[in-house]
């Protein structure tokens, strides 16, 4: 604002408002486009959670009616029921009925991690890493994983049970996507980078392609025949709703990834968190 203080000739005076009035300009049209991009975000949000709801009570209702079905076939028509090859055909059907529910429940989670953060506390966070650790004893004692928590991992503010699905989807995608690395080794850490702290997930399996890498996070993204593809889309709902970050680095057998979370309730959102991730927990 140096022409203020000083002469300036009208031409330079007239460039320097116009360059002024261009800057606002775009800076209206950013704003603009935030605000319609989140409100297209939380009507897809809306919409998903609506969808879900309303499938999941019709399959529901499926599934009763095909269990009377079946407690008549037996008591009405024992010779059918006995042919063989028909009992196996017929289990076909609750294991789809059972698989479509998992997926409403997993697309129902997607819709409300976000904006479903319930309280904050201060917890210990390796309280929390611990507890979801020790769900996956099986995995342990089958051979197909070795889980190392970090003893020191410090506390934080967080909604404990969004924070534990943020730790247990990362495990069961090491765990998944192993390839022939068995057991794969996990390892769950942290270390202070100020003004926040970063926690991260680290395993040896054959890695992330490339062409994966930026899409990783986003939902129905899968190498997987049955998968849904929402786990890490899931987390990274999570972590932008406490205002944090994810991010992944893969480089041959070493995938890790870091979780930037602010240090304390009252610390800003890390850097780069969009307002729009913060306005979906409200």
């Amino acid at each position: 604002m140096d022409y203020i203080l000083k002469p300036v000739d009208q031409v330079t005076l007239t460039a320097r408002v116009r360059s002024a009035l261009r800057t606002k300009h775009a800076f209206d049209e950013i704003s603009r486009l935030s605000r319609d991009l989140m409100a297209q975000k939380q009507e897809l949000s809306n919409f998903t959670h609506m969808v879900s709801h309303d499938l999941k009570s019709p399959i529901a209702g499926a599934a009763s009616l095909y269990d009377l079905f079946l407690y008549r076939l037996k008591d009405e028509y024992p010779e059918v029921w006995g042919k063989e090859g028909f009992q196996e055909l017929l289990e076909r059907i609750p294991a789809t009925f059972r698989k479509m529910l998992r997926f409403i429940d997993t697309l129902l989670g997607y819709a409300e991690a976000g904006k479903v953060i319930g309280a904050l506390e201060r917890v210990s966070m390796g309280n929390v890493a611990q507890m979801v650790a020790a769900n996956f004893e099986y995995a342990v004692n089958e051979g197909l994983a070795v889980i190392d928590c970090a003893p020191d991992l410090p506390q934080v503010s967080c909604d404990p049970v969004r924070f534990a699905q943020v730790w247990q989807n990362l495990i069961v995608n090491a765990i998944k996507h192993r390839g022939e690395r068995t057991p794969v080794h996990i390892k769950l850490g942290w270390e202070s980078v100020a003004p926040n702290l970063q926690f991260w997930v680290q395993d040896n399996g054959p890695g992330v392609s490339n062409d994966l890498l930026p899409l990783l996070f986003d939902p129905f993204i899968t190498t997987k025949t049955n998968g849904t593809g929402l786990g890490l889309a899931l987390v990274a709902k999570i972590v932008g709703g406490h205002g944090g970050i994810i991010e992944c680095d893969s480089q041959g057998n070493k995938t890790i990834f870091r979780v930037l979370m602010p240090a304390s309730r009252d610390a800003p959102p890390v850097a780069g968190v969009s307002q729009a991730s913060m306005d979906l927990k409200r």
